[in-house]
């Protein structure tokens, strides 16, 4: 809860000065976010799953909205618990949004087997890379969290709307799992972090917002 305190001052005849204070509350919700315990699940060809149960959405503001990418395999992408069907190995994306259009992004992986005593299975762990941004939106100060595969290289760039590059950072000699800390002076609007390797690309989108006070 914020309270914002209003002074108004007015000049009436003769002179005097009429002083009004005025005191706001202001509702400021906590800022959306998630715990998620696991970050994939193994089948067996031709067989269906439900995921999501292992993530667990809070804060934010109203009602939160689901959207999960790719969503051919699955049966509704517009809630948190869809249905998969993937014929093989699929990393899906479920982005959530509050009613204030605050959102943020996580990766959930469905390993495909062909038999049941097959040992070729690759774990969240073993994923070539995991990219989590967050806050999401910020005011150009955010974090990107990465997990996976060791690389000698990670590329991340910020590009616009329109394809422009913004902004590029190297890592080098990443060893499994990074967080990187971005402090960017962009204007107000959208962009996308792509995430590159030898073994991946990829590509999550994100809002800037900057505040200001009166």
């Amino acid at each position: 809860m914020k309270i914002l305190t209003f002074i108004f001052m007015s000049i009436l005849p003769f002179f005097a000065i009429s002083q009004v204070e005025i005191t706001l509350n202001i509702h400021q919700p906590p800022e959306l976010d998630f715990n998620i315990t696991k970050q994939d699940t193994t089948i067996v060809t031709g067989e269906s799953v439900k995921i999501g149960d292992e993530i667990i959405v809070f804060g934010g503001s109203g009602d939160y909205h689901y959207t999960w990418f790719p969503d051919e395999s699955l049966d509704n992408p517009l809630i948190i618990n869809p249905v998969a069907s993937p014929e093989d190995t699929t990393t899906y994306q479920l982005t959530v949004t509050d009613d204030n259009g605050c959102s943020f992004s996580v990766a959930y992986t469905v390993n495909v087997r062909e038999t049941p005593n097959s040992s070729n299975i690759i774990t969240a762990d073993e994923l070539p890379l995991n990219v989590i941004l967050y806050p999401n939106p910020n005011t150009g100060i955010f974090r990107v969290r990465l997990k996976g595969l060791p690389a000698e290289k990670i590329e991340l760039n910020i590009v616009d709307i329109r394809g422009r590059h913004m902004f590029k950072s190297i890592i080098s000699d990443f060893y499994g799992e990074h967080t990187e800390i971005m402090q960017q002076d962009l204007a107000s609007g959208t962009y996308i972090l792509e995430v590159k390797s030898d073994a991946t690309n990829l590509r999550t989108q994100f809002i800037i917002h900057k505040y200001t006070n009166l």
